[in-house]
């Protein structure tokens, strides 16, 4: 961002270069080192002072400040990607430290593959080969199932191959969290609350009385393309500030914890 801050400051080389040419018939003798210019591109008529090569031409001294402006502009283009990127990188990152402060050792294995698949990790580290199909959390409210993705691996599973397009899906809002979906096209509002509450326990904010939780229909669930696990966008969501009841999240673990 401090580089695209210099280069966004040095966006006036082409103006040097139109400048320049606007202003050729002042250098028939000679090109000095050094030229002051009015700028009558701008409003108050400000002088701009322009450094000039007096071994080459003015018209060659002009091409080279429009040379600059379009290596400028390429160099602005570039870091506006990479800001991109490392935004994006940071946001992933920050999601998987989340996930392994809560993590088990069946959840560790699959953050570890998933690493190790978008070489984060060195493929010499060991992990677990045997996969559990069913790691993620199941949470059944009135016979109905709720499902929570506890890493990346889960949340794709549950949200891009496993739930229906007409199934709520449920996240904490702008925030790292677990991807929560009610595995029912048609379910009640007490069914929705605790399923929100699920996707508030199970974000980065589980310790706080309230979070901000989004939910919207699954078919408004896209992967970003070309981005890490797990990062999605979504559109048409409905943001409630969802309060977790603690004891009634603890009774539907420990009911799960038991079948």
């Amino acid at each position: 961002e401090s580089e695209l801050e210099q280069a966004n400051n040095r966006d006036d080389y082409k103006l040097k270069g139109q400048l320049l040419i606007s202003n050729i018939y002042l250098f028939k003798k000679h090109v000095p080192e050094i030229v002051t210019l009015q700028n009558f591109y701008s409003e108050d008529l400000h002088d701009i002072e322009i450094e000039l090569d007096p071994n080459m031409s003015i018209e060659k001294n002009s091409e080279k400040y429009f040379n600059l402006y379009k290596k400028n502009k390429r160099t602005i283009e570039n870091l506006n990607e990479q800001i991109r990127i490392t935004k994006n990188d940071i946001e992933y990152f920050e999601m998987i430290k989340f996930q392994l402060e809560n993590a088990d050792k069946t959840d560790i294995a699959e953050i570890k593959e998933e690493l190790i698949a978008n070489g984060i990790l060195k493929e010499n580290i060991k992990i677990n080969k045997k996969k559990n199909k069913n790691s993620y959390l199941v949470v059944y409210h009135n016979d109905v199932a709720i499902y929570v993705g506890k890493n990346n691996l889960q949340n794709d599973a549950i949200t891009n191959k496993l739930a229906r397009r007409d199934y709520l899906w449920f996240h904490a809002k702008d925030i790292p969290g677990s991807h929560v979906v009610i595995f029912d096209n048609n379910p009640s509002e007490e069914t929705i609350e605790v399923a929100s509450m699920l996707a508030a326990y199970y974000s980065k904010f589980k310790n706080e009385d309230y979070v901000y939780v989004d939910r919207t229909l699954i078919k408004n669930v896209k992967k970003i393309s070309g981005a890490k696990p797990g990062l999605v966008t979504y559109t048409d969501q409905t943001s409630v500030k969802q309060k977790i009841d603690r004891v009634l999240i603890g009774q539907l673990l420990t009911k799960e914890n038991n079948k």
